[in-house]
């Protein structure tokens, strides 16, 4: 899941896809929330929206997404 967290994007859970945004995949799940890679400063909007193996968050009114790009649905 990701949110905000004492004010910085981040994410906590299963990143066995990279779908936390913390820069690398690791199959531990990560307990604790961690900043995602490259969606912070002015222009983040603060939504967030998740699937099974990907995220997506909104910066400067793009929308960015990291995980799962097997068969290129990023």
């Amino acid at each position: 899941s990701c949110g905000m967290y004492n004010g910085t994007p981040s994410c906590a859970g299963d990143n066995r896809y990279g779908q936390l945004g913390s820069g690398s995949a690791s199959t531990f799940p990560q307990p604790y929330p961690s900043a995602i890679v490259g969606l912070s400063g002015p222009g983040f909007i603060g939504g967030f929206a998740g699937g099974a193996r990907h995220t997506c968050g909104i910066l400067s009114a793009r929308v960015l997404c990291w995980g799962d790009n097997r068969i290129g649905q990023l």
